[in-house]
């Protein structure tokens, strides 16, 4: 049985103008996801694939 993932995510960004009419953009970010879903692929012969669906622990970016 899967459990649900919970993911946290902060996002900061900025934006910068400058007189010559050029701007400048930054953006940092930060992901933490508890109970993440992967799926798994199983291939039969060459015509069958088989996926199961998985928590695999935790995940962050």
């Amino acid at each position: 049985m899967l459990k649900p993932e919970f993911i946290d995510l902060v996002e900061v960004g900025v934006v910068k103008d400058f007189e010559n009419g050029k701007s400048l953009y930054g953006t940092a970010y930060y992901r933490d996801v508890k109970n993440l879903i992967i799926r798994v692929n199983t291939v039969y012969s060459d015509t069958i694939l088989n996926r199961i669906y998985s928590n695999v622990g935790r995940g962050n970016l």
